[in-house]
């Protein structure tokens, strides 16, 4: 597929929207740095010895973090996720989580509206979509944009990418390991997953809940958007419940506190 623009296009686009404010931008974070960001290392102390490798593959990764955002004055974080990686020339599966302060949205959606109403994309009402991006009200709207996320979101961007080389980070072989999670999901009460599918919503759960345990505070509310994908479809022997309750189940490895509450894609950042 031909991107809808060069790389050097995206980069100018970028440029022009933060050129003009990076002075204001800094003065503003300077004085508020310590309610921002938070500085590493994270610990995730509930992980334990006879955890499973990749419990401790994402503690190291967490560990080697120099900052991430502070969301302790926050009562709600939202999570939205996104997977690549499943066509058959990838390289990676990737797995994308942006948290998000939802108590801090309101400027951002209210900036949001006034940018769709100038540059009518209102209606019909669309995402920001990458392979969209040559449309022209949404093109020319782009930099604009890239200047409100920058300057009005406060979250972070988590990407993991795992080589399509390792079949599976929960066994040597893909035919044990997929075997094995199968037998552990149905015995767990989670219903009946295909091998594949199991070890992808395993990797979901366990990156979710590793991060989660990392930016999240107790008593906090966490509401997770995915778009619909085999992790959450309701199928013949499972259904979007089983994930609910599996991410409970993961996610107690991680991290007390939290009231996580799943819920299908809506759009929240414009």
């Amino acid at each position: 597929m031909e991107p809808p623009f060069k790389k050097h296009v995206i980069k100018t686009l970028i440029d022009e929207s933060i050129g003009t404010h990076v002075r204001t931008k800094f003065v503003t974070i300077g004085t508020l740095q310590k309610r921002i960001r938070k500085r590493g290392p994270f610990k995730l102390p509930g992980i334990k010895s006879d955890h499973h490798y990749f419990c401790h593959v994402l503690a190291g990764i967490l560990d080697s973090i120099p900052e991430l955002p502070d969301f302790s004055a926050d009562k709600k974080i939202a999570v939205m996720s996104d997977y690549g990686g499943e066509h058959g020339n990838a390289l990676y599966a990737t797995y994308s989580f942006l948290f998000v302060a939802l108590d801090k949205n309101g400027p951002f959606q209210s900036h949001m509206q006034k940018l769709r109403r100038k540059h009518r994309i209102s209606n019909p009402y669309s995402e920001f979509k990458y392979k969209d991006l040559k449309y022209g009200p949404r093109s020319r709207a782009l930099p604009e944009y890239l200047e409100l996320i920058d300057n009005l979101i406060h979250g972070a961007i988590v990407t993991v990418a795992i080589d399509k080389k390792v079949g599976s980070v929960f066994g040597m072989t893909i035919h044990e390991a997929h075997a094995f999670v199968e037998q552990q999901l149905r015995d767990g009460g989670f219903g009946n997953w295909p091998g594949s599918v199991g070890e992808k919503v395993l990797r979901v759960l366990h990156i979710l809940s590793a991060f989660t345990a990392a930016l999240t505070y107790e008593q906090q509310r966490l509401l997770w958007y995915s778009d619909t994908d085999q992790i959450n479809e309701d199928a013949k022997d499972r259904s979007f419940a089983d994930t609910q309750k599996l991410f409970g189940s993961v996610g107690a490895m991680y991290m007390t506190g939290v009231a996580p509450v799943t819920q299908d894609r809506r759009t929240l950042l414009g």
